[in-house]
């Protein structure tokens, strides 16, 4: 991997196809951006956004709660 503070590139890991295991050295990696921090590899909310709540979703959840919320105020009038 190219060091993007030097311009050199460097070994960050060794791969052993045998036992297919990965090892990363203990040296820094800059990614770039400047980050110290591998990127997740997938977007924020997925590629199909499995991890993401979409705004329709958030709607009903919101209302379904302020339901709830006005039930259970009247419920403890009542009693």
């Amino acid at each position: 991997m190219k060091n993007f503070h030097d311009g050199k590139m460097q070994r960050v890991a060794n791969y052993f196809r045998h036992s297919e295991k990965l090892e990363f050295t203990n040296s820094s990696m800059y990614w770039p951006g400047g980050t110290v921090n591998a990127p997740k590899g997938r977007p924020d909310c997925g590629f199909d956004n499995e991890f993401c709540v979409s705004p329709g979703v958030k709607i009903i959840l919101s209302f379904c709660s302020k339901v709830v919320k006005l039930f259970q105020s009247l419920i403890s009038t009542l009693f």
